[in-house]
């Protein structure tokens, strides 16, 4: 094993006439296998990767391919970069679990957002490219409709939604939420463009990262001002505790009349952002993130594209259409 980590890098470089890119990465495969077995030398296998990352990334751009597992690179995020990663996870995820049955079910459950769509789509052959991209283009705009109130859009960016801390789901507002993972796990894998952008903070709580008060200026820009108004201002008066009260109730509005220090101020409004935009659309994150999973086989492909932005990408690539 030492020998083999030795002569590593030198391996990294090769060009042979014998063996292709996909079989450099069989065997680093074999090799990151290996040193499990032996002290210390798996963070050495790492620290080579790590100092040869630029010819790694080369290599997963030119040696994978959809008919082996490299999810073992996954690992360690600093040895790959943000569209290897995103290679990687989308060459892990050729299979999904929606095949023509499904889809026909996903048809079928689609009435119940918009009656007219269903009609419009039912005699169709809903696997036909072009026709699926059509439909599921629609479904989304059914789904975003300002009536329903699931979704809210940016002030500054109406192109770009987020979901509604202000209302309590019912059952069926869940189902629709899982329904949309669905789509937008199916639009992804087959590179169909639907026409819809998510805000940064519901990506940023697909991916399960922490919202700061940086993170909701786009989507609520008043709250952004009231809260930095909060934190810098000297003191506290009548009219800025109305803010709170009209827009979340009084309890927040009492608790901010005995708040004093900056630091205090700081973790009110700390609790304030995790009520808003991360308590109150729990429901919403957890059952999309159940729909999106469950059309992709490998679970730890389908946490990387999430946490590595490729659904902003995929978005932000669709509403320029």
């Amino acid at each position: 094993m030492e020998a083999y980590l030795a002569n590593f890098e030198d391996f990294l470089y090769m060009e042979s006439v014998y063996c292709g890119y996909s079989q450099y990465l069989t065997i680093l495969k074999a090799l990151h296998g290996m040193s499990k077995f032996h002290k210390s030398a798996e963070e050495r296998f790492w620290n080579v990767l790590r100092n040869k990352r630029r010819s790694l990334v080369k290599l997963i751009a030119e040696g994978t391919d959809r008919s082996n597992d490299h999810l073992w690179l996954l690992e360690r995020k600093d040895v790959t970069d943000g569209k290897s990663r995103m290679h990687l996870a989308m060459m892990m995820m050729t299979e999904i679990r929606i095949h023509d049955v499904e889809l026909h079910e996903m048809l079928v459950w689609s009435e119940k957002l918009d009656a007219n769509l269903y009609m419009a789509f039912k005699n169709q052959q809903i696997t036909n490219r072009g026709v699926q991209q059509s439909w599921l283009r629609q479904l989304c705009g059914a789904i975003f409709n300002p009536p329903k109130s699931l979704f809210l859009a940016c002030p500054n960016d109406p192109e770009r939604f987020y979901p509604n801390p202000a209302i309590e789901p019912k059952p069926s507002d869940l189902e629709c939420f899982k329904f949309l993972g669905k789509l937008v796990a199916l639009a992804l894998m087959s590179e169909v463009q639907i026409g819809v952008a998510f805000a940064h903070v519901f990506l940023m709580r697909l991916a399960g990262r922490k919202i700061s008060l940086e993170d909701v200026k786009d989507v609520d820009p008043s709250l952004h001002s009231w809260c930095k108004e909060i934190i810098d201002g000297e003191f506290i008066d009548s009219e800025v505790l109305e803010f709170p009260e009209a827009l979340l109730g009084c309890q927040w509005s009492t608790e901010l009349s005995y708040v004093n220090s900056k630091s205090s101020r700081e973790a009110y409004v700390d609790r304030l952002i995790e009520h808003r935009f991360v308590e109150s659309i729990s429901k919403q994150v957890s059952f999309f993130k159940r729909g999106f999973d469950s059309v992709l086989v490998h679970q730890s492909a389908s946490c990387c594209l999430l946490k590595d932005w490729s659904l902003k990408t995929l978005m932000s690539r669709c509403a320029d259409m």
